[in-house]
């Protein structure tokens, strides 16, 4: 339903003129440095949420990490039952291609992405979209920056004729 908003906001019509479908919703969603626009999609910021919850429950102090271990132990986060709280199981969901993302040492575990070794959902983003690479046609671009500075400006545009009390 909001991937449908998302899609109908940037390629839906406009004074019932259909809009031209000029780039894939996927390659708008890569970050600046790779080509994109920088917009996060829905999927990116779920992830990016479950890797924070799971850097949580592995090094947090908080009072729901601590509920967290308390409640699901040692338990290997990939183990998921039908009674498991929502926060297990997207934890579980992404303890793999989290766990790549750390260095684990006897007592500590360390972030990968950051000189502190701490984590952050920014070096988080980064680290998944490092996976994929620039593509060919933002290889072939003099300034790809300049390109998608350019394309955040008529997104701008769109978003104040979309809604009418935007500033």
């Amino acid at each position: 339903m909001i991937k449908k908003r998302v899609a109908d906001f940037f390629w839906g019509s406009k004074n019932h003129v259909p809009k031209h479908h000029w780039i894939k919703f996927k390659d708008i969603c890569k970050p600046i440095e790779c080509g994109g626009v920088g917009i996060r999609s829905i999927c990116d910021v779920q992830k990016l949420t479950a890797l924070k919850l799971w850097w949580e429950f592995l090094q947090g102090s908080s009072m729901w990490a601590d509920l967290m271990r308390s409640r699901y132990g040692r338990r290997a986060p990939g183990e998921v039952e039908n009674t498991y709280s929502q926060a297990w199981r997207r934890i579980s969901f992404i303890s793999k291609e989290a766990d790549n993302m750390v260095v684990r040492g006897s007592q500590s575990v360390v972030w990968k992405h950051t000189p502190d070794g701490k984590f952050t959902t920014q070096s988080a983003y980064k680290a998944l979209w490092n996976q994929g690479g620039r593509t060919l046609s933002t290889n072939s671009i003099r300034n790809p920056k300049q390109v998608s500075k350019k394309l955040l400006n008529e997104v701008f545009v769109e978003i104040q004729d979309f809604f009418p009390f935007f500033p």
